[in-house]
């Protein structure tokens, strides 16, 4: 996994699996001629499911319901289940329907719940790793988590984790559109500082829950998180949080070797083999660029 053993998180093998779909994505031309008579199913069923509950149809204008949406709820199933694939989709278009104002606003970069969440934790996009895929940093060990959960409810923050995916998966899908290449979101979860005094329990049910559901509602969004500076204390607790998380955001994680606070980003072996991967990190990762204050991208 990137140089780095561990009994926590996913093989070498399966580790570098996702390092080369990221490095060399998909071409969507490709996946639909693959998937072409499977992916004309599952839109189809989507659309005559439109039909019959016109409350959905603004939700199915919001994401541009075509054979692209269509085809990552495809790739998101085992064995490329149909059914399973247009019973997801139809989930997320009821979800979406009764929350369209809020999902709108994070399109836009206001994310609900973000001005209450932003005084006790950091995350940011940072850039697009390799000029296509969006990379967010997370501060997670300097964030207080007692005092999030002060602030907001398990559900306030689960729908604020969705909606900060709808800002990234819809970059992502624009950035598709425009290249071609299936574009995936790289999340980097920095541990530095991490406190047991500012830890709250509930923080590994609420991501398991955002996880779990983002899984269903954003299909093919996460491409690969990297976990860096994590402290022996962290190990515990990273593993009975784990419990909660669904297998397929667990197969996408590793973590890093190499340590931000002696060395740059650039000795991190995942980073480094982007032409980018060091100079779109913020100092506190070793790299020169500062995290941004709002969601936004610029194509570096």
């Amino acid at each position: 996994m990137d140089s780095a053993s561990s009994d926590l998180l996913p093989s070498a093998s399966t580790s570098e699996r996702f390092t080369h779909k990221l490095l060399h994505p998909d071409r969507v031309s490709d996946l639909f001629a693959e998937h072409k008579d499977k992916v004309a199913q599952v839109l189809e069923r989507a659309r005559r499911y439109v039909q019959q509950h016109p409350e959905l149809e603004a939700a199915a204008k919001q994401v541009t319901l075509d054979e692209l949406y269509a085809l990552r709820f495809l790739l998101s199933t085992k064995s490329d289940d149909v059914n399973q694939a247009a019973e997801n989709l139809e989930a997320t278009l009821r979800w979406r329907s009764e929350r369209l104002e809020n999902l709108e606003n994070a399109r836009k970069g206001r994310i609900v719940y973000n001005d209450l969440l932003t005084k006790h934790s950091h995350v940011a996009i940072v850039g697009l790793l390799g000029g296509l895929h969006p990379t967010v940093v997370v501060r997670a060990g300097r964030a207080n988590m007692k005092g999030i959960f002060n602030e907001l409810t398990q559900d306030q923050l689960v729908e604020n984790q969705l909606m900060f995916n709808e800002a990234i998966f819809h970059q992502c899908d624009l950035k598709t559109r425009e290249t071609g290449l299936l574009c995936k979101q790289i999340a980097i979860i920095d541990i530095e500082g991490f406190s047991l005094f500012r830890f709250d329990p509930k923080f590994g049910k609420m991501m398991g829950k955002a996880s779990t559901l983002s899984a269903v509602f954003y299909p093919q969004l996460l491409g690969k998180t990297i976990i860096m500076n994590m402290p022996l204390t962290f190990r515990v607790i990273f593993k009975a949080m784990r419990v909660f998380m669904p297998a397929s955001t667990l197969e996408k994680q590793a973590m890093c070797p190499a340590n931000t606070l002696k060395k740059s980003a650039s000795e991190c072996p995942f980073l480094k083999k982007f032409a980018n991967g060091p100079e779109i990190m913020p100092p506190f990762l070793g790299g020169t660029r500062a995290m941004l204050p709002e969601l936004q991208l610029d194509g570096h």
